[in-house]
């Protein structure tokens, strides 16, 4: 092995070592271009999407897109420029100019409401001056396409085109400033450990660029292998991760492939029901296929397979078994007596649910349904050979679903039962953790929550009977598990701000654990009258969330903001399950300058500022629709109300209101993703969502963990004229001196190191 890897160094070395390089960075930008005179063909600019909010960037992947942050002085910041290689100026104040990115890529023809990349082919522009307003401008290719940007998806728009001039296709023309800053480069082989051979088929960068004294924490990932050990090719010493870069050099990476298993499951006379193709690492124990109305007839997999090497396994099902609900009768009619019922959920958080509409009745999905009544409750007819009947018991048994077509975005509505009635039978196949209905005649045309937009349709794609928004999970219908759903949210609020005392819950909890509905009932009229946990600002807290959809579906769990740090050392705002004493879950709240607002501080880093000199204690930062919620310095903290829930007990939103470019006023509300979140998660970063309700994961609770100690002093300075400052610690009193850390000085914040 070892002259192995000297082979590969010696290989390596044919390409040389760059040296320590200066490049050229953003380091600041001016204002927007009112004007295309001082432009010249050569010029590197910088092009902002002003009803996006956000700046264009060409990614690793040459995907081009918007994102509301530009990394100032940063190489990241290189992939923002773009030069005017060609640069031509007309009569009317308008240009004709092509972009090229600095990997030497192109800005193409665009292509309608899609993501677009660059390209090596160029498209010429022209530049022309919008009617909105000064400082803006349309940018039209030759095909009728401006300048555009499609909705924030995370921290990213995809970058478009679109046939209408304004709005969306305003851009600004900014000049940056650029500095220089000491880089170095790493050309890296990604190997494969048992061949020897280069890995292919990978989106890992050949080099890898940053500052001197970059750390990389880990090797790249590659789908599908698992990294072993690494080299360095300047000195032929092991890479011991994480690595700090202080001169070009040259890595070989070895990974070792995943072993590649293959199940093909066919029903006893041999005719395949399905195959299942995928990787994993070795030595894993993976389930077998679970298939909808089969059993598997073969033994020894009781305890799962364990994986070792590559593997094709032919497996047997006797049809029968495993549905995922008890099949009913119509009889003149009447749906049977015994006829069970269930609910069914499309992503952990929405439930199906019938809507009379005009004729034959509408269908939409809905978010976190209140209450379950008849109208979400459905049962099934039929088999697994021959298809499945779908009905409401509040559309009643003379109603089917059916589809009124077989294209995307068909509806999918209630109508008349009988045998002419089309695209009213649905086979059933297995989804992940859940079910797909697919239209029998057809192999894709599944019932879907379409686009996410909460109408029930039908998506016809090959990748439908695997998307999450065609899982179907079923319920059997339980009065009081539905009901004992309502109460939870109140045995969650335990000891937290707004919420009660374990005593005061003691009467709703033996209810709960009882499955006593009415005893439920009375509990809460009895809890109503009780005294409530008062917020108090010398207090720490978990900021636990309130999303019911947790509660549902993960039961026990608790789910709280925690000071969290990304591979570049970025502290950001995550979420996942609550770690008992550990300080990077807790927050404090200071009164922010505008009344009944305050700063959201972390304790962790707080803690680190007394003990080390040169770090600041951080806050919640204010951020913009799209962006995602990190830890700033407190002169860049966003201040935050705690707006109280109206659909959740002893809950807040946290919201930031802040006034934006044109005026008026806008605002943020902290969340754990964007719209209706997967309540299977664990954990994630926190973004911001507006809208209000039961399904979305922007309500949180305010638990007191504890009394703020040591993040306070004591000074008293005067001004020029003799006048005492009024100083207030992080925990609201009134001190005499603000010594090390952070405080509110006559309704300001600040650091005193």
């Amino acid at each position: 092995m070892k002259k192995f890897y000297l082979c590969l160094t010696m290989l390596l070395s044919l390409f040389g070592t760059a040296s320590m390089s200066a490049d050229d960075v953003i380091a600041s930008l001016g204002e927007p271009l009112t004007s295309l005179e001082s432009l010249q063909p050569g010029q590197q600019v910088v092009l902002y999407n002003n009803g996006r909010s956000g700046y264009l960037m060409e990614k690793d992947n040459q995907a081009l897109v918007l994102t509301a942050e530009l990394p100032f002085s940063e190489l990241e910041s290189q992939k923002y420029l773009w030069t005017l290689e060609t640069l031509s100026k007309n009569n009317d104040g308008s240009a004709t100019a092509t972009f090229k990115s600095t990997t030497g890529n192109y800005i193409p023809e665009l292509v309608s409401g899609k993501a677009n990349s660059s390209a090596a082919t160029a498209e010429r522009f022209t530049i022309s001056v919008s009617a909105t307003g000064a400082g803006l401008w349309n940018i039209l290719g030759s095909n009728g396409l401006y300048f555009n940007g499609n909705d924030y998806s995370g921290n990213e728009a995809t970058f478009t085109g679109w046939n209408q001039a304004g709005g969306n296709s305003d851009y600004q023309i900014i000049l940056p400033t650029l500095g220089q800053v000491d880089a170095v480069t790493i050309d890296v082989a990604y190997v494969d450990a048992a061949s020897g051979l280069e890995i292919t088929g990978h989106d890992n960068p050949a080099q890898l660029r940053g500052l001197t004294g970059m750390v990389v924490e880990e090797a790249p990932a590659i789908e599908h292998y698992t990294f072993e050990s690494g080299v360095d090719g300047n000195t032929g010493e092991p890479l011991e991760f994480p690595v700090t870069v202080e001169e070009s050099t040259n890595w070989i990476l070895m990974y070792s492939a995943w072993a590649h298993v293959v199940f093909n499951c066919v029903d006893e006379e041999g005719n395949s029901l399905q195959v299942v193709d995928n990787y994993y690492e070795p030595g894993t124990v993976i389930e077998v296929p679970v298939i909808a109305g089969y059993t598997l007839t073969d033994e020894g997999y009781e305890d799962g397979y364990t994986v070792e090497e590559d593997a094709e396994i032919t497996l047997t099902y006797r049809m029968g078994g495993n549905l995922p609900f008890e099949t009913t009768t119509i009889t003149d009619g009447q749906f049977a007596e015994d006829t069970q019922w269930y609910t069914m959920a499309l992503r952990g958080t929405k439930y199906l649910q019938y809507e009379p509409g005009d004729t034959d009745g509408n269908y939409t999905t809905v978010v976190n349904p209140a209450t379950f009544g008849d109208s979400l409750q459905w049962c099934f007819t039929g088999d697994i050979e021959n298809g499945f009947k779908i009905y409401n018991k509040q559309a009643g048994a003379g109603q089917v679903l059916y589809a009124t077509g077989l294209e995307n975005g068909n509806s999918l509505l209630m109508g008349a039962d009988s045998d002419e009635l089309a695209n009213s039978v649905f086979m059933l196949s297995t989804n992940g953790d859940g079910f797909a209905f697919t239209v029998k005649g057809t192999d894709y045309a599944c019932i879907n929550d379409f686009q996410a937009l909460d109408n029930l349709k039908i998506w016809n794609n090959e990748a439908a009977p695997t998307d999450p928004g065609s899982s179907i999970v079923f319920e059997k219908y339980d009065p009081i598990a539905i009901a004992k759903r309502s109460y939870a949210p109140y045995l969650n609020a335990e000891g937290c701000v707004g919420g009660w005392s374990a005593a005061d819950l003691t009467p709703l909890r033996t209810a709960y654990d009882n499955d006593d509905v009415a005893g439920m009932a009375d509990a809460l009229v009895q809890l109503e009258a009780a005294d409530t946990i008062a917020f108090d600002p010398q207090a720490s807290y978990e900021i636990v969330s309130a999303y019911r959809a947790f509660l549902t579906h993960q039961p026990g769990k608790s789910f709280a903001l925690y000071n969290a740090t990304d591979a570049e050392n970025l502290n950001y705002l995550g979420w996942k399950e609550t770690e008992s004493d550990n300080s990077a879950f807790l927050w404090y709240f200071t009164p922010g300058e505008q009344e009944g607002t305050y700063t959201i501080g972390s304790l962790s880093a707080a803690e680190a500022a007394q003990e080390d000199a040169s770090l600041e204690p951080t806050f919640v930062n204010e951020f913009r629709f799209g962006g995602q919620a990190v830890l700033v310095p407190a002169d860049e903290a966003g201040e935050y109300t705690l707006v109280k829930s109206e659909m959740e007990p002893a809950a807040y939103n946290l919201v930031c209101y802040y006034v934006p470019e044109g005026g008026g006023r806008d605002k943020i509300t902290l969340c754990a993703g964007s719209g209706s979140l997967n309540a299977a998660l664990t954990e994630g970063t926190i973004t911001t969502y507006n809208t209000i309700g039961t399904g979305y994961a922007n309500t949180w609770r305010l638990r007191p963990v504890g009394t703020l100690t040591g993040i306070n002093g004591a000074t008293v300075d005067t001004d020029e004229a003799g006048k005492t400052d009024v100083i207030y610690d992080l925990t609201g009193r009134r001190v005499t001196k603000a010594t090390k850390g952070i405080y509110i000085v006559n309704g300001k914040k600040i650091y005193v190191k």
